[in-house]
C-alpha cells in the first residue's frame, strides 16, 4: 500500500518512515512514550492503551496487552509560567519527593544500566505499536544504541532513577544519516511500565531539551504512531507544533498504524563559522 502524507500548515519533516535511534530505525510514539513512550517518545511522556491484541511474545513472557502504559499528563508547571526548560532543570537538580520520601535523579545513562533500558524498551515492542520493531532485542543488540548517545554532543540518553531503580529514559537520535539532518535530532521517551503516571516523562523530557539547548540543535521531530492523544498534548505543551501525518506507515499487530510528526525549534544559535 502506497504511503500517503496528510499535510496540516508546513509538510512533514523527512520521507515515508521515521528513526528515533540509529539501530531501531524510527520509533513512533516518542516518544513516548518515550516514542516514545515525550513518547513515547514509547514510551515515554504519557501514552494512551493500544488496542492491539496481545503478541505472541507478549504471551510467551506473560505480559498482558496494554498494561502499565502512560496515562497521565506531565506534573504541571506554576501558574501563568507556562512549561520552561528552566523549571524542569530546577526540579531535576533539587530531586522530585515522592510519598516513600525517596528523590528522583536525572542522570546519563550507562553501560550499567542497558539490561533495565532493554527491558523497559521491550515491553513497548511487545505490547504496543508506539515503536515499529515487531521483535524483543537482546542486551547485544541494543549495545550500538547506546554507543550512539554518549555524555556530550547533541545525541544523549537520560535516564530517571530513585532508590537505584530505572523509572525510564529519554533519547535525542540522529534524525537522519545525511550530513545537513545533522542538526535536527528526534527525540522520544519511554517509561517503565510499573512507573507511569508519576509526572517522570516531563522530567526527563524537560531535563533533555536543557541539555539540547546547549548543543549545536536547530530542531527537535518526534513520531508519534496514532492514535495517542495524551503524548500529542505532552509534545504541544513543550512547544512541539503537529506538521503533518504519514497514513498507514507501518504495518504491527495485523493492522496498519499513522504517524504524526511534531517538530519544535530549539533556541541555540549556532556561531558564524558553522557549516
Amino acid at each position: 500500500m502506497g504511503t500517503r502524507l496528510r499535510q496540516e500548515g508546513a509538510g512533514a519533516p523527512g520521507t515515508p518512515g521515521h528513526h528515533t535511534d540509529p539501530q531501531e530505525g524510527q520509533e513512533e510514539g516518542a516518544g513516548v512514550p518515550e516514542q516514545a513512550g515525550v513518547g513515547q517518545a514509547g514510551v515515554g511522556p504519557s501514552t494512551v492503551v493500544s488496542d492491539a491484541p496481545p503478541s505472541p511474545a507478549g504471551r510467551r513472557l506473560g505480559i498482558a496487552a496494554g498494561a502499565g502504559l502512560p496515562s497521565g499528563p506531565p506534573p504541571a508547571a506554576p501558574r501563568n509560567r507556562g512549561v520552561t526548560w528552566g523549571y524542569y532543570a530546577r526540579r531535576m537538580r533539587i530531586g522530585v519527593n515522592r510519598e516513600d520520601g525517596a528523590g528522583t535523579r536525572i542522570r546519563p545513562g550507562a553501560e550499567g544500566d542497558l539490561e533495565e533500558l532493554t527491558r523497559i524498551y521491550n515491553h513497548y515492542v511487545i505490547e504496543t505499536p508506539i515503536t515499529f520493531d515487531t521483535e524483543p532485542l537482546t542486551v547485544e543488540q541494543r549495545r550500538p544504541w547506546l554507543a550512539a548517545h554518549p555524555d556530550t554532543g547533541p545525541h544523549r540518553l537520560l535516564v530517571a532513577e530513585e532508590g537505584g531503580k530505572l523509572l525510564g529514559y529519554a533519547t535525542s537520535s540522529a534524525f537522519r544519516p545525511k550530513p545537513a539532518y545533522s542538526t535536527s535530532v528526534e527525540t522520544s521517551v519511554y517509561l517503565a511500565p510499573e512507573h507511569v503516571g508519576r509526572g517522570v516523562g516531563g522530567l526527563l523530557y524537560g531535563a533533555l531539551f536543557a541539555v539540547l539547548e546547549r548543543e549545536d540543535v536547530h530542531l527537535a521531530l518526534a513520531g508519534v504512531a496514532l492514535p495517542n492523544e495524551a503524548s500529542e498534548r505532552l509534545h504541544l505543551r513543550f512547544g512541539f507544533r503537529r506538521a503533518g501525518v504519514f497514513e498507514e506507515v507501518g504495518r504491527k499487530f495485523g493492522r496498519f498504524w499513522d504517524v504524526a510528526w511534531f517538530q519544535k525549534p530549539l533556541a541555540h544559535r549556532p556561531s558564524r563559522n558553522a557549516p
